[in-house]
């Protein structure tokens, strides 16, 4: 359905995003590492960084999503523009969503040696 089309490219609009963040700091992670960091240290700054970006897109959308659909209210059946089950349901489909947008190319940095990210290889 048109909800799982849009749902998807929210999703991959998401991995990208996250990816190229993430690109962006490839070098701060492996000086990080060389410094002593361990992954388990490294993981967790990674994914507040990134669940304080995806909060903030969640709860932006939460607040704007009842006002920019107003005007598509009446085409919709049997849902309530207000629902709050749908609202928690997306959320968390998101959250879950940028999660794994996260750790998927984080996985790849940490294999990498930090000493060939820092010397350009």
């Amino acid at each position: 359905t048109l909800a799982t089309i849009g749902s998807l490219i929210a999703v991959v609009g998401l991995f990208s995003v996250m990816t190229f963040i993430l690109l962006l700091k490839v070098k701060e992670l492996a000086l990080r590492r060389v410094l002593g960091a361990t992954d388990k240290e490294v993981i967790q700054l990674v994914l507040g960084e990134m669940m304080k970006i995806a909060g903030v897109g969640v709860g932006i959308g939460i607040v704007l999503a009842p006002v920019l659909l107003q005007p598509i209210d009446p085409f919709l059946f049997e849902v309530n523009l207000f629902d709050l089950a749908t609202y928690g349901l997306v959320t968390i489909g998101l959250l879950g969503a940028s999660i794994l947008a996260t750790l998927m190319p984080f996985r790849s940095a940490l294999i990498i040696n930090p000493a060939k990210i820092l010397r350009g290889d």
